[in-house]
């Protein structure tokens, strides 16, 4: 054989093999960096888990609690002539509808199947779009009613009286139950591995792209612009009134309908602050939730790092959390709604302190009575043993 041909193929022999080593080693080095992914997308998955066990029935508990004694709290009490009061009181019960599902699909993941079906599936779906859309409309609602009873307070009392806000309430429910009711139709309970869940149907994604998008316009970017425009009108305002209070007069026998004012104001600030400060709390937990929604849409169709997901569902639980809190604010801040609430609290253990002192009272009663009723017969028998004897 010719040396130069010989020369020639054995470069070409050796050029193969360290072409064929260096392949085997790019698919070794590729396959262990996608069992490293896995394995670290396994552990976060297990994490959040672990957390959502934990955080999600505490959440829906607390707040099913603390949503019903606000209920009772301004429905019951003197607070529900306050004109706020109808919106607060429709956002606990919002926020109780939705906490409910919420606890249903916790127990429905963790402990039993009881989602398995399509009709429960569908309520469940509609109840959570229903109850988060009025849940932020009613922020909104009342977060107005503080902006028009501070920035524009001559109008205020005929556009903020129980009668309107009643009606806005009414048609927030009428066009929430109309809007939503794509999720009752959009929506099966599908066998996706060893069970059943709930999932959108194939054929409506197309239409569901558009109506998440309308759903993100109308029940995020809309009222979070909303609640921040009137949230710093009304704090520009607040300070206004803290400058202007510093410098107030001592009062004065002639000055009585200015001091009369001041306490007016004092007393509205107050509110408007426990108000401020529950809808200020509503943007700082739902930002990130609507953040990830926002970047899930338009990125993530596209990004796949590991930890994406992990971050969302994080930002899903601080979402949850807003449907729990109103009510340690009003209880922290609310000098109205504490005294009401401890009001409502020392009636309820009169109640039960009566109800037990009327039932061993009845006890008591008719142990006399039998006692009573002992003696007699005892009497008589020993005066029937007497004549007998006779």
């Amino acid at each position: 054989m010719n040396p130069d041909k010989q020369h020639d193929t054995l470069n070409y022999t050796y050029s193969y093999t360290d072409n064929t080593t260096m392949d085997q080693n790019i698919t070794s080095i590729y396959n262990e960096s996608i069992e490293k992914l896995q394995t670290e997308s396994m552990n976060l998955h297990k994490l959040y888990v672990n957390i959502y066990t934990i955080v999600v029935p505490i959440i829906a508990i607390v707040g099913l609690f603390g949503n019903t004694a606000s209920i009772a709290v301004f429905t019951s009490s003197f607070l529900k002539r306050h004109s706020s009061s109808v919106f607060l009181a429709a956002l606990a019960f919002v926020d109780n509808l939705f906490l409910l599902t919420l606890f249903l699909t916790w127990f429905d993941q963790t402990a039993s199947n009881i989602l398995s079906t399509t009709i429960p599936c569908q309520i469940v779906v509609y109840v959570t779009y229903f109850a988060a859309f009025l849940s932020v409309w009613l922020v909104v609602g009342f977060t107005t009613e503080r902006y028009l009873a501070i920035c524009h307070p001559l109008r205020a009392p005929m556009l903020c009286s129980n009668r309107r806000q009643k009606i806005a309430v009414t048609c927030l429910v009428l066009f929430a139950a109309v809007f939503y009711n794509f999720a009752i139709w959009t929506t099966e309970a599908v066998q996706y591995g060893p069970r059943k869940w709930c999932l959108t149907i194939n054929d409506y994604y197309e239409f569901l792209q558009i109506v998440t998008w309308i759903d993100t316009i109308i029940s995020m970017v809309l009222p979070f612009f909303c609640i921040a425009f009137m949230n710093c009108r009304v704090i520009c305002k607040a300070a206004i009134f803290h400058k202007k209070r510093q410098h107030c007069y001592k009062p004065t026998d002639s000055m009585k309908v200015k001091r009369n004012k001041h306490l007016t104001n004092k007393s509205q600030m107050r509110v408007t602050r426990t108000l401020l400060i529950v809808s200020s709390l509503f943007l700082v937990l739902n930002f990130p939730s609507h953040l990830a929604r926002l970047y899930n849409i338009i990125v993530a169709p596209v990004s796949k790092e590991k930890y994406e997901k992990f971050l969302q569902q994080i930002c899903q639980l601080l979402y949850y959390s807003t449907f729990s809190v109103n009510f340690f604010v009003y209880a922290l801040y609310g000098k109205h709604f504490q005294k009401s609430f401890w009001l409502m609290i020392r009636s309820f253990k009169q109640f039960c302190g009566c109800r037990t002192e009327h039932r061993f009272s009845s006890v008591e009663k008719s142990t006399k009575i039998t006692l009573t009723g002992m003696r007699s017969n005892t009497y008589r028998w020993s005066s029937d043993l007497d004549i007998s004897r006779c």
